[in-house]
């Protein structure tokens, strides 16, 4: 489904000269989720202040999803008067517990939720973790796929990454300009459906 999504936005892009993803509004106020820290239902966004919005979806026992806590962490602090990160995770495969452990063990300083319904990720059609989705300030997808090129495939990567995905996606929206990759396929566990 993510890669027929892909085509469609290559297949747009071609007819159009317009990015499906730049011209897909972004409707908030149908997805709800549980923050894992309350455990209350709250709307997302919840700081509508932020030019930017992330969107990574996580999975705690993705090996990948450990490693990019790091790199997630040092993007939400370098870009935090700009944008606002929020840590999904799809369905309810992992209790509260374990997600807390999560947050813990990797000392994750942005929010986390787990969207037990899959509203929000079966909208955006994501079925790997991680995968980014960068929501600009005019509600529109800037942006989805992987972090960057440093995982090609799941157990394999590069010494160091050579294509920074997101945060050039970042720094063009935050310049005002168009983003030059919309979309990138990422590489990672797929999600539990359950």
């Amino acid at each position: 489904m993510l890669r027929l999504n892909f085509l469609l936005i290559l297949f747009f892009d071609c007819v159009s000269g317009v990015s499906l993803a730049q011209s897909y509004n972004f409707g908030f106020d149908k997805y709800t989720v549980l923050d894992v820290v309350s455990n209350n239902r709250i709307s997302l966004p919840l700081d509508n202040n932020k030019k930017l919005i992330i969107f990574l979806f996580l999975s705690p026992e993705c090996p990948l999803c450990q490693k990019y806590t790091v790199q997630m962490k040092e993007i939400g602090r370098t870009y935090k008067n700009e944008l606002e990160l929020f840590g999904i995770f799809p369905g309810v495969s992992y209790s509260r517990s374990d997600l807390m452990d999560f947050k813990k063990k990797y000392s994750i300083d942005f929010s986390l939720f787990m969207d037990d319904q899959f509203t929000l990720t079966n909208s955006l059609s994501v079925k790997v973790t991680p995968t980014a989705v960068l929501i600009n300030n005019n509600n529109h997808i800037a942006y989805i796929g992987a972090i960057d090129d440093w995982a090609i495939t799941l157990g394999n990567t590069r010494k160091a990454a050579t294509k920074n995905y997101l945060v050039n996606a970042i720094k063009e929206c935050l310049n005002n300009q168009d983003v030059s990759l919309v979309s990138s396929e990422p590489v990672g566990c797929e999600i539990n459906v359950y």
